[in-house]
């Protein structure tokens, strides 16, 4: 028989959980209503930009120069995706 899990495994669970629900949410809603070329990348890139963002603004991770130049080549490109 299994144990009970623990308070925080359960706040874990759910810090990860909801922001997942609500982006499989948006996601089909996306693809509800946009094509799944322009849905796919935004969805794909536009993730690797927030972690990014999230990383650098809440945890202090430093930044070389090759990775801004490249999430300003991803935002690029989503932009011209979006044209």
């Amino acid at each position: 028989m299994g144990r009970l899990p623990k308070r925080s495994e359960l706040l874990t669970g759910f810090a990860v959980g909801v922001p997942n629900l609500f982006s499989a949410f948006f996601l089909i809603s996306a693809l509800n209503n946009l094509k799944t070329a322009v849905v796919f990348p935004i969805f794909s890139a536009g993730s690797i930009v927030l972690i990014t963002a999230v990383g650098y603004l809440f945890f202090g991770e430093k930044l070389k120069t090759k990775e801004w130049a490249s999430i300003l080549m991803t935002v690029v490109a989503l932009i011209l995706i979006n044209i």
